[in-house]
C-alpha cells in the first residue's frame, strides 16, 4: 500500500482536525419541575453559554439527570450574562460567563456567589420568557454587540483549545504538556488556513513539528518498510514516541490509525 507525501500530510492533518469536530456534551434542555428549557439555536453564544452550563453540573459533582439548565444565553445585560435553571432549587438565578476563569474557580462556587435570584416578567416578541432580577434587570434575548462577540471568541477559542487537549489526553494517550503543544499546532494551522492556502512546506513544517521527523525521512523508511526492511521505520517511531512524551507501541498506533483514515 504506497502513499503519497501528500495522503500522508493529508492523513496526520486529518488526526489532528478531527479533534476539534463536534459539539461538547449535552445541556440546555428543559428541565423538571418547570425547567421548560428554552433551546435557543445553535451559534457562538450558545455554545459559550451550554459549556458554561456543563461545567457547572461537572464541577457541582452532578449525575444524571442534570441539575443545571440553560433557559436563556443572550439577555439585554450583555456582558456575558445568561439565565440557569435549577432544577434541585426548582428557581431560575442570573450569572455571567465571562466573569468566570476556569483556571482559578471553580463554575458551581462562581454560580453560588455570583449569580442572581430571577423570575418571569413576561414575554419578548417571540413568545420566549423574559426575566426580571430584584435590580429591575431584564434577561431578554436581543443581538449582542460587537465587543460582545469578540470576548465571546476569545473565551470560545480558549474552549476548543481546551477540548482538543482533551481529546488527544483520553483518545491518543498523550500528556496533558505534550496534548496541549499539540492542540496549539493544530489551533495554529486552523487559523492560518482560514487567511491563506497552506502548502507542501507547511505541512511539511507541521509534519515535523508534530512527530519530530522530516517527512523525507518517513516517506524513506516507508518504502523500505514495505520492501521488508522496517528497521529505519522503528527508529523514527522510536523518535516520535520520544517527541511526544509517550511509548514506541502507542506512537505505532497513533500512525496505524492516522494512516488508515
Amino acid at each position: 500500500m504506497k502513499k503519497s507525501i501528500s495522503t500522508l500530510l493529508i492523513a496526520l492533518s486529518l488526526v489532528l482536525a478531527s479533534c476539534s469536530g463536534g459539539s461538547g456534551g449535552g445541556g440546555g434542555g428543559g428541565g423538571g419541575g418547570g425547567g421548560g428549557g428554552y433551546n435557543p439555536p445553535a451559534s457562538i453564544g450558545y455554545a459559550e453559554a451550554d459549556w458554561f452550563v456543563d461545567t457547572l453540573n461537572y464541577d457541582s459533582g452532578t449525575t444524571y439527570p442534570d441539575q443545571y439548565f440553560l433557559q436563556k444565553y443572550k439577555t439585554e445585560r450583555y456582558d456575558g450574562w445568561i439565565v440557569v435553571y435549577d432544577d434541585y432549587n426548582n428557581q431560575y438565578r442570573a450569572v455571567n460567563v465571562w466573569d468566570f476563569n476556569e483556571d482559578t474557580t471553580y463554575a458551581d462556587d462562581h454560580y453560588y456567589y455570583n449569580s442572581k435570584y430571577v423570575e418571569s416578567w413576561g414575554v419578548d416578541d417571540y413568545g420566549n420568557t423574559v426575566y426580571i432580577d430584584d435590580d429591575g434587570f431584564l434577561y431578554e434575548q436581543t443581538k449582542p454587540s460587537s465587543k460582545d462577540l469578540e470576548k465571546l471568541g476569545q473565551k470560545v477559542e480558549k474552549m476548543n483549545l481546551k477540548k482538543v487537549e482533551e481529546h488527544l489526553v483520553s483518545e491518543f494517550g498523550l500528556s496533558e504538556e505534550r496534548a496541549f503543544s499539540v492542540a496549539k499546532l493544530a489551533q495554529g494551522w486552523k487559523k492560518a488556513s482560514k487567511s491563506r492556502q497552506m502548502t507542501n512546506e507547511d505541512s511539511k513544517v507541521f509534519f515535523k513539528e508534530v512527530l519530530g521527523f522530516d517527512v523525507s525521512e518517513g516517506l524513506k523508511a516507508f518504502k523500505k518498510s514495505m520492501e521488508g526492511d522496517s528497521k529505519d521505520l522503528d527508529a523514527l517511531i522510536v523518535k516520535a514516541a520520544e517527541a511526544n512524551d509517550t511509548t514506541p507501541e502507542h506512537m505505532k498506533d497513533i500512525l496505524s490509525s492516522t494512516l488508515m483514515k
